[in-house]
């Protein structure tokens, strides 16, 4: 009778498998990995100092993605990328005349740390798409993103156009190299 409630456990394990061969056929229909349009830096919330490097990006469907790549300071953080229209739709939860609070964008980091939903709400403070509130402390007041959308999606446009299809030319492009290349030259003129 062991043996048969064994098997009976190894059959009830081996049904999930068809939807995990499901799961595997998702990322197909995903949208692109972002072009990265825009690097920047920005100070945290906290005013304590530390510094968070981000980037901009634009899918291959047009929409506009961000993502924190590295902070100056001991947080954790997550490097995914998240849709605007998502950190819009986190935001929309509040009237329009309220301000918001960097809290309001937790949900759309569920599993990560506490610190990404501040992290987000700093980049988008240093794009201006943030303003501290008159109203209320740590709170914030949303400014109208067409024009900023608009810019983003016209440089995502111009290097999605020189980078289709060419996966050695998307590479140098996420690479951070500007400072880095200067510097071995001074050294080879060195010797």
């Amino acid at each position: 009778m062991k043996t048969e409630t064994a098997n009976q456990v190894a059959k009830e394990r081996r049904t999930p498998m068809p939807a995990m061969s499901a799961r595997a056929s998702k990322p197909e229909s995903a949208p692109s990995v972002p072009q990265v349009v825009k690097r920047g830096t920005c100070a945290t919330l906290n005013n304590k100092g530390g510094e968070l490097a981000y980037e901009v990006g634009v899918d291959s469907g047009g929409d506009v993605q961000l993502r924190v790549v590295d902070n100056s300071g001991s947080g954790s953080f997550s490097d995914e990328w998240v849709g605007f229209r998502d950190i819009q739709a986190a935001f929309d939860r509040a009237p329009k005349s309220e301000p918001v609070s960097a809290y309001m964008l937790h949900p759309l980091f569920r599993g990560k740390s506490s610190n990404c939903c501040y992290f987000c709400a700093a980049v988008l403070k240093s794009e201006g798409l943030l303003r501290p509130s008159e109203k209320r402390k740590k709170r914030f007041d949303r400014v109208d993103p067409a024009e900023w959308l608009a810019s983003i999606r016209k440089a995502g446009e111009g290097r999605t156009a020189k980078v289709a299809g060419d996966t050695a030319s998307k590479k140098p492009a996420t690479k951070k190299t500007g400072a880095a290349k200067p510097k071995k030259s001074k050294k080879s003129a060195k010797s």
